[in-house]
């Protein structure tokens, strides 16, 4: 009976033992997780500062992709049949605040997932802002000036300035692991963006582990994404003229 009576409590105590261990666990990860967003809602705080009060200049890379989706294959001229196709749009440029930036951008056309074959549009196009001129045409001219005083304010996407409120509101946000953007290293964090107008996506972003700031983000939907990429941050060498 006493061997009995003392197996039933040491097999409470394995059970008492489970269960804590599952509450530690648990704890742990949930801090973790809220380690993570309140990191990177910091992140986007001490960036958006940055922004305001220290950004003088910076380069950029962003892509855009769309797909899959039925397009007509431009390869086979204009009797071509349907194909699933991922359209991909590629800018590159630089940007000196507050009213100056140069953009160049380019399409691809990926079909049925032939990445290494894509198909590249002839018409690569390019944007200048100088104060309240934009210049656009296509690369290296000729070009087409207009006065738009209202352009001289916007900031343009690839600042990252309209995505802050959305890191800031992600949910289930984990800290995934280290990666480089350029030559500085950064962790990466991903979380779920959830609205009542869009549906859920998972919104990734990379943050500087030295200077804590937004270095690069990727926004992934269904049937979009898009990665901008900034780097030379305050770089002096960077510097935009008006085309001749």
């Amino acid at each position: 009976m006493w061997n009995l009576n003392r197996k039933m409590r040491l097999v409470g105590l394995g059970g008492i033992a489970i269960v804590v261990a599952i509450l530690v666990a648990g704890a742990v990860w949930w801090s973790f997780r809220n380690t993570a967003a309140d990191a990177l809602a910091g992140a986007a705080d001490q960036t958006a500062s940055f922004y305001q009060e220290e950004l003088r200049a910076f380069r950029f890379n962003e892509r855009l992709l769309w797909g899959p989706q039925p397009m007509r294959d431009f390869r086979g001229g204009a009797g071509s049949s349907m194909v699933s196709t991922v359209v991909e749009t590629v800018s590159e440029g630089q940007q000196v605040m507050p009213d100056r930036a140069r953009m160049r951008t380019r399409t691809y056309y990926i079909y049925e997932g032939d990445v290494e074959n894509r198909f590249v549009l002839p018409v690569c196009s390019e944007m200048i802002l100088i104060g309240t001129k934009v210049y656009t045409g296509d690369c290296g001219g000729p070009w087409q000036v207009e006065d738009v005083a209202q352009q001289a304010e916007q900031s343009g996407p690839q600042t990252l300035e309209g995505y802050w409120e959305h890191i800031r509101s992600l949910v289930n946000v984990t800290r995934i692991g280290q990666e480089s953007v350029r030559d500085v290293a950064a962790d990466v964090y991903q979380g779920e963006f959830v609205d009542a107008n869009s549906d859920p996506h998972r919104i990734s972003v990379w943050v500087g582990r030295e200077d804590n700031l937004i270095r690069k983000l990727k926004d992934e939907w269904p049937l979009y994404s898009l990665e901008v990429e900034l780097y030379d941050i305050n770089d002096s060498a960077i510097v935009i003229e008006e085309p001749q």
